[in-house]
């Protein structure tokens, strides 16, 4: 099995406080991969140099790729969506509807403004094109992928695997399957599809009840008894994520995630999620679209602290 990490955005506290975080996901992984490709697609201010020298020390093959020169390009398709009627009429019946949309969006300044920073999508498509490019080169095959960013902790235990029992696949780590058994004491897993399905997004903010947003499977954003119903009823066809920060999956579902920044934000969905600008949102969106049974996590410690919030600079 081999295993390719894609890491986008800028290097922000990567050398300061999330490599060691890093190293220790690495660490576990090449205990189950043979082959580890590490693709880096960088935007902002790097020195290449210090990067290189750094993934050199990690015996691992690597890319590096400037995301800067693309900026134009992406400048340019994202020019195109705002102008589109597929985007014009989402913004409108969402901006028209939702009261959440005034509250956390400027409607003063640009109402575009989520879209405008959607780069994450954009050097994933990147990312997987250059491992398409490199896999076709040196004849190798990338049986898993994951993409992450430069800025986040994982929890001591996580690396990218496919448990094997039913409440393992849907929960993944030791603790969410702790957080899930305080929160929904009195259910049973078979019983967990019936709880996502009589569940209410609230108003305005358009949220999940944020008792139970570590066992959504959707995130802050919707309940998500699709993909669980799916995969309890023998679908293999996951993509597990930490938010919209770290996701992965199986070569031939996270391959179809090149085409998620030429989709998202134009393509409308029969789920009932109500916060369309949310980048995570798109993400449940284009799943749903593609045949991929996501499952979304709040990436939480047994105490229930967020673990998947950025390291941010001071």
């Amino acid at each position: 099995m081999n295993l390719c990490i894609i890491i986008t955005g800028q290097l922000r506290t990567f050398f300061n406080h999330s490599q060691q975080h890093f190293i220790d996901m690495l660490n576990l992984s090449k205990k189950s991969y043979t082959n580890i490709l590490i693709i880096c697609v960088i935007s902002g201010n790097f020195n290449e140099i210090t990067i290189t020298d750094y993934f050199n020390k990690l015996n691992v093959s690597f890319l590096i790729i400037d995301y800067n020169k693309y900026i134009p390009i992406f400048n340019s398709i994202i020019n195109q969506k705002i102008n589109s009627k597929e985007y014009t009429k989402q913004k409108i019946e969402y901006l028209s509807y939702f009261n959440h949309a005034h509250y956390e969006i400027n409607i003063k300044d640009s109402n575009d403004v989520p879209i405008k920073h959607s780069y994450q999508y954009h050097q994933l498509e990147i990312g997987i094109n250059e491992l398409l490019e490199y896999e076709k080169k040196y004849n190798i095959i990338y049986d898993v992928i994951m993409r992450t960013r430069f800025d986040i902790p994982y929890h001591k235990n996580f690396y990218p695997h496919f448990p094997n029992t039913i409440l393992k696949k849907l929960l993944l780590t030791d603790t969410n399957i702790e957080l899930y058994n305080k929160i929904i004491q009195k259910y049973k897993i078979a019983d967990i599809v019936d709880f996502l399905k009589n569940q209410q997004i609230e108003l305005p903010l358009c949220r999940v009840n944020l008792d139970y947003v570590s066992i959504t499977f959707g995130g802050d954003y919707y309940y998500n008894n699709k993909s669980v119903e799916n995969i309890m009823n023998g679908s293999d066809d996951i993509l597990y994520a930490f938010n919209d920060y770290i996701y992965y999956a199986k070569r031939n579902v996270f391959l179809k995630l090149v085409n998620l920044f030429n989709d998202s934000y134009i393509k409308e969905t029969n789920l009932n999620i109500s916060h369309f600008y949310a980048p995570e949102a798109q993400l449940i969106i284009f799943c749903d679209n593609n045949s991929i049974d996501i499952l979304m996590y709040r990436h939480y410690d047994s105490n229930g602290n967020r673990l998947d919030e950025p390291f941010r600079l001071p």
